[in-house]
């Protein structure tokens, strides 16, 4: 990961890793840019000027479609996608046939950023269809114990 120090040559590249790093690893902002303050010419010394876009706190999504639940018959199907040989490989499309049972399913999920103002992420989603019904929470830790490795904590509930 390169940095950006006082009193060492700058780069284009250096510019272009410091935005990316902002934007990438900390999970705080929708955008960043690092660019100098002025055109560099000839000049020896010069500010470099951040600009960034603070994310939503709070994210809400959700989701919603059909399953097909097939009904005796020999070939394998599932939500919509038919097993097919791999020389005829195709684009996924729904076979509905008589005897089918079609049923709704939806998703959705709530996220929190930037929890207690370190970077940290909490969600919730949940999932409910006729095949299959979960749940899960996940906590999002982006320098686990002050490093610049990531760590995802998820607890997971699947119905019966």
């Amino acid at each position: 990961m390169s940095e950006i120090k006082p009193g060492q040559p700058l780069t284009e590249t250096e510019l272009l890793t410091g935005g990316s790093n902002l934007y990438d690893h900390t999970g705080v902002f929708d955008w960043a840019e690092v660019d100098p303050k002025r055109r560099i010419t000839t000049q020896t010394k010069e500010d470099v000027l951040v600009k960034v876009h603070e994310a939503s706190k709070n994210e809400f999504t959700y989701g919603f479609g059909f399953e097909v639940i097939n009904r005796g018959r020999q070939y394998s199907e599932w939500n919509g996608c038919a097993a097919q040989p791999a020389s005829r490989r195709s684009a996924l499309q729904l076979h509905h046939q008589p005897g089918d049972v079609l049923r709704p399913r939806g998703t959705v999920q709530y996220t929190r950023n930037n929890l207690r103002g370190k970077g940290e992420s909490i969600s919730a989603t949940g999932f409910a269809g006729r095949l299959d019904q979960r749940a899960a929470f996940y906590y999002i830790d982006p320098n686990f114990r002050w490093t610049h490795w990531r760590a995802t904590t998820s607890f997971f509930r699947r119905a019966q």
